[in-house]
């Protein structure tokens, strides 16, 4: 991704990832106020995603195999497909996080999980932990917190991002702690909403001549999130540099992934913090 993200700038390609928080006005005129310095150095913060049950397309076919077919449709449930759920819905979450420290990406990360077996939407297969909760360290020091998952429970999204001067929800302007409330810069855009507006850059960069290149930031977005569920998996301190260098992947052998034959493939057992093994490089 990091090299189609370095050919896309040398043909001058454009490229829009769906972070679609990224072309939302409000988003962007607090973003630019943070990027200005109005919060002081960026100290920490909490960003959330957590959600109802999720859903379930159909028992098992074929009897009890796990076949290809069944494991797609069902994808949400499947890390290979999904990543869990820090990777497929929080992501959203963490690249603000990322945008707000100006796409520095975090050295470290460190979590805990937790997985709840017959939970709202969760049958007994998925693969998905139900919670988890990491710390991403950032260059400068400042520590943010992550919180995502599924199930009974209180359901919460959104970003908080805290500075040496005050603090932000990323969309509403800056908090002051002199009781100063900074409103937000006036961002125009074409289309109010997001998911909207990003297509329409798109096709407006193309037409233009303006190149939008989102694949480095969606690629490092991705990234912490990956980094994010390892911390949880392992119980261990996750350090972004080892991560990069190992060569590992989730997915299942070539062979199995023959849609007409439609074959079994394996469930990886459940990681279990304190025997799940780190990637390596």
């Amino acid at each position: 991704m990091f090299e189609a993200a370095r050919q896309a700038d040398e043909k001058g390609l454009t490229i829009v990832a769906g972070t679609q928080r990224r072309y939302q006005a409000n988003y962007q005129g607090t973003m630019s106020l943070i990027h200005a310095g109005g919060l002081g150095e960026l100290t920490g913060g909490d960003f959330g995603w957590r959600g109802g049950g999720i859903w379930e397309r159909g028992g098992r076919r074929k009897g009890e195999r796990n076949n290809l077919q069944w494991q797609l449709e069902n994808w949400y449930h499947f890390n290979w497909l999904c990543g869990d759920q820090i990777v497929e819905q929080h992501v959203h979450n963490l690249d603000v996080m990322l945008w707000c420290f100006q796409d520095q990406h975090p050295t470290s990360a460190y979590g805990v999980g937790y997985r709840v077996e017959g939970a709202a939407g969760r049958p007994s297969y998925s693969h998905m932990y139900s919670g988890m909760a990491v710390q991403f360290e950032f260059p400068n020091g400042a520590r943010c917190m992550s919180w995502s998952g599924h199930g009974n429970i209180d359901g919460y999204w959104g970003e908080r991002i805290v500075g040496t001067n005050g603090t932000s929800n990323c969309v509403d302007g800056l908090d002051l702690y002199s009781g100063v409330k900074v409103p937000r810069q006036d961002v125009q855009v074409a289309h109010g909403d997001p998911y909207v507006q990003e297509h329409w850059a798109m096709i407006d960069a193309i037409r233009n001549g303006r190149q939008i290149n989102d694949t480095k930031a969606v690629t490092e977005s991705t990234f912490m999130a990956v980094m994010g569920r390892e911390a949880c998996y392992s119980g261990k301190r996750v350090d972004w540099d080892s991560l990069l260098a190992s060569d590992f992947s989730l997915m299942p052998d070539e062979d199995l992934l023959d849609l007409e034959a439609d074959p079994d493939i394996p469930i990886p057992e459940i990681a279990v913090p304190g025997r799940y093994k780190l990637p390596e490089a």
